[in-house]
């Protein structure tokens, strides 16, 4: 026995032969999830529409449509100037929280907060993107984005401004545009500005399509004049036309104001404001 084990000791050692180390695959980066604006938001107003059909909604209700708008805003993280559609949604809700006080308003209100949504859901997105493009360059995932909100805004205008139906094959050919030149090379934040510009000019369309529909059936509301004079102040003109810009379509819709109160309101009234911001808003969108 004591022979065998010394035989044992002299017989070379097994060395498992060493495995080469596989590289480390290093996976590509997840996509950055994309907020969305309109599910919450659409939902409270959904709940409100409950409450405010039954004569009953609280300045709670009103609260929590307000409340979900901010915190979908707050997600995109863009700074508070450059989107303006969310702005006016806010005031909306307040006109209407003011309004169910003395009389009830027709709940089409309720729907109308819904589709300016889809308006600020698409600047939000661009603006987003043109933003944060020095930190990342747009995913896959922002780019189908945009797509799902261009189609949500064409289904939603077919019923009442066919107007969209030429701007937004503009806008989805400016993000392909873009997609093909971030394969290219990366984007800087002037990419953006032509997408900027025609998201401004779809929504110059829908408040000014909105207000002329409105205006002629009288059933206007304060908010819809209010809409039309603030995208006046963001349509793309030279500092030094704007503020003249803004007073003349002050004075316009005081006149259409005084008209539909006097029962004389004309078509011809509208066609002068659309000549006034529809025109400039359509140049500062064109490719350059």
């Amino acid at each position: 026995m004591k022979i065998q084990f010394a035989l044992l000791a002299l017989l070379p050692v097994c060395v498992a032969p060493a495995v080469s180390a596989t590289p480390t695959q290093v996976a590509a980066p997840a996509p950055t999830a994309v907020p969305t604006l309109r599910p919450r938001f659409n939902a409270a107003v959904d709940a409100l529409r409950v409450k405010a059909e039954a004569r009953n909604a609280t300045r709670a209700d009103y609260q929590k449509v307000v409340d979900e708008m901010k915190a979908a805003a707050a997600a995109y993280e863009v700074p508070a100037p450059t989107v303006f559609t969310g702005e006016r949604i806010l005031s909306r809700i307040a006109e209407l929280e003011i309004l169910a006080q003395t009389k009830m308003y027709e709940l089409l209100e309720l729907d109308l907060l819904k589709d300016a949504a889809i308006d600020a859901e698409l600047e939000y997105t661009i603006a987003r993107l043109k933003s944060n493009i020095k930190a990342r360059q747009p995913s896959r995932t922002d780019w189908d984005a945009i797509f799902a909100t261009l189609t949500a805004r064409a289904d939603a205008a077919k019923s009442w401004n066919p107007e969209i139906d030429a701007i937004v094959p503009r806008l989805r050919a400016e993000i392909d545009a873009l997609m093909v030149k971030a394969k290219a090379g990366p984007l800087v934040e002037k990419d953006f500005q032509t997408a900027t510009d025609i998201a401004t000019e779809v929504r110059v369309s829908n408040v000014l399509t909105r207000l002329e529909k409105r205006g002629l059936e009288k059933k206007a509301i304060e908010a819809d004049f209010a809409d039309v004079a603030d995208i006046a102040k963001h349509v793309p003109v030279p500092a030094t036309e704007s503020a003249d810009l803004v007073k003349k379509v002050n004075m316009q819709l005081d006149e259409i104001r005084a008209a539909i109160k006097a029962g004389t309101i004309a078509r011809e009234k509208f066609v002068v404001l659309r000549d006034m911001l529809m025109v400039r808003a359509r140049a500062a969108a064109s490719p350059k």
